[in-house]
């Protein structure tokens, strides 16, 4: 790849960075990406290493550059970190001009009515910017929606992706067919022939079928309704502004279907999940693995050059196989921390089993190994990562203690803040801060890992994944302890820190003993066993 800068003059552009010198090991990863002639470079780099840096640049020594991440709280403070990049978010991140209380995704600018203040748009503004931009930040998902179909971010000599160990997911979620219950129905697909021919064991001529008819009448409600609002010499009520948010999302579901009937094949599934509470039941068609053909048509092929970082890989195989990259294409770096051990200790004390079928039964001695270190750690902040929502009121109801707060689904960034800013012994309780989540020194000195983050085996596809062959098997393990690594990362930021973790289902220790070579030497250089601890705590358990 062809490079406009050096190392050292590429950083120097960077007003937060330019009087600082490298981290151990940064420079020369840099050196290496960019000296490589693979067209994927891989990074594994633990906490502290630096990745940022790494990431723009390489970009500013590219000179055309796209950086993705995977969360607004990771883009945000990149963004912060790098003023001399554009960052931009999709629109429903900005306000309307005319009325505060929308977005940009809910603009009612129409061919017949359009907005007179389209010049000054927020989401307009940030967007040009951004494609002017030769450092351009950008979440997944805009970008892999903006690739496909406005075409604005393609063509970069280099695309980094930080974090990249979560990519499969979203990808495998933009190539994926949706329906919920109520498109469904507004399709008129909820029941009758064409429904119930198009089963999970009826092979894709049925799934074809369902796709072209669901495509014809998104269609035909995309005529309707676009007959209806460019009738409207002014937008001025709810019900106009519903039936511009239903325009919307048909637009998006008839582009789905397209690419459903274009790329579906033997290889995909079909799977439905049922109605809980106010959360609508859903039909999906996804392909099992990402093929690479898929992913060159969706992902690769807009990007000449592309560098993929996080702090933990699953192993080269398997990535391979779950983001379709060609092994042969691939280079691969792993960057060992530079904390020292005795600062990031990892304590592995199994204090109970939590498997589905022991959860009831082994449950009550994990919490009490939850009271114990509370107790070792009083008038620190810590982290409790549970999983789940239902193991998260478990813990919170199991403890009872004053000290632990936790988030819902709708609230997470706000809570997130307030512990953050908190100078309270608060310890946070959640199934979602994995990874893209930075709590150095004070807030956050302990870490505990309840369960080990297996996907669930009620999921049909990760059934299927898990029982495809050898392959399978390793995957459905390896995503496990990549999540254990990311978890533990999120305390101890740099090389004065010092955060503690604790590990405390059998289930970890069973995999951590069984499979050895899925732990990088940096995690296993910290492991340490507490058996007398496990013994107290089965005594207060029982």
């Amino acid at each position: 790849m062809e490079t406009f800068f050096t190392a050292d003059e590429a950083k120097n552009q960077f007003e937060n960075f330019r009087n600082k010198s490298w981290r151990v090991n940064q420079k020369e990863a840099i050196e290496w990406a960019m000296d490589s002639d693979k067209r994927f470079r891989i990074i594994e780099a633990g906490t502290g290493s630096g990745k940022t840096l790494i990431s723009m640049t390489c970009g500013a020594m590219a000179g055309l550059s796209n950086y993705l991440c995977g969360t607004k709280l990771l883009q945000t403070q990149v963004a912060n970190d790098f003023p001399e990049a554009k960052s931009l978010f999709g629109r429903n991140n900005y306000s309307c001009l005319l009325d505060r209380s929308r977005t940009c995704e809910q603009c009612i600018s129409t061919k017949s009515s359009p907005c007179h203040a389209a010049h000054r748009c927020l989401y307009k503004l940030a967007k040009k910017e951004t494609v002017e931009s030769k450092l351009r930040i950008l979440s997944y998902k805009y970008f892999l929606s903006e690739i496909q179909f406005a075409g604005k971010f393609t063509g970069a000599p280099l695309t980094v992706i930080d974090e990249a160990d979560s990519l499969e997911s979203v990808l495998i979620g933009h190539i994926s067919l949706q329906f919920s219950e109520r498109a469904l129905y507004r399709l008129g697909l909820s029941d009758g022939p064409e429904r119930k021919s198009a089963t999970s064991k009826a092979g894709i001529e049925p799934w074809l079928k369902f796709g072209k008819i669901a495509l014809d009448r998104s269609n035909e409600i995309i005529d309707r309704l676009e007959n209806e609002i460019s009738s409207w010499s002014e937008i001025s009520n709810d019900y106009q502004l519903e039936q511009m948010r239903e325009l919307d999302y048909f637009v998006h579901l008839s582009e789905r279907c397209e690419m459903f009937i274009k790329n579906v094949d033997k290889t995909w599934e079909m799977e439905e999940t049922e109605r809980r509470g106010s959360i609508q039941g859903m039909l999906t068609f996804r392909p099992l693995w990402i093929s690479e053909e898929l992913a060159e048509s969706f992902l690769w092929r807009y990007s000449d050059n592309w560098i993929l970082l996080s702090a933990s890989f699953l192993p080269l195989p398997v990535l391979c196989k779950t983001l379709g990259i060609p092994e042969d294409e691939v280079d691969y770096k792993q960057i060992p921390s530079n904390f020292p051990v005795e600062r990031r200790p990892i304590n592995l004390w199994p204090v109970g089993n939590l498997s589905n079928k022991t959860m009831d039964e082994e449950l009550p001695k994990v919490i009490n190994g939850i009271k114990k270190i509370l107790s070792w750690h009083k008038g620190e902040k810590g982290l409790i990562h549970s999983t789940s929502f239902k193991l998260t009121k478990q813990i919170i109801e199991g403890v009872k203690d004053k000290r632990l707060i936790y988030h819902t689904p709708y609230d997470k960034q706000d809570v997130l803040e307030d512990f953050i800013n908190s100078d309270e012994d608060w310890v946070m309780v959640s199934p979602s801060m994995d990874r893209g989540v930075d709590l150095p020194y004070d807030k956050c000195r302990f870490i505990i890992c309840c369960k080990m983050p297996f996907f669930s085996l009620g999921d049909r596809i990760t059934s299927k994944r898990l029982y495809s062959g050898p392959i399978g098997r390793l995957w459905y393990e390896a995503t496990a302890m990549k999540a254990i690594q990311q978890s533990v990362g999120r305390g101890f930021r740099a090389a004065d820190d010092f955060c503690t973790s604790y590990l405390l289902d059998e289930q970890i220790e069973r995999v951590y003993l069984q499979r050895p070579s899925l732990w990088p030497d940096d995690f296993s250089d910290a492991i340490t066993w507490g058996r007398n601890e496990l013994i107290e705590c089965e005594k207060i358990a029982v």
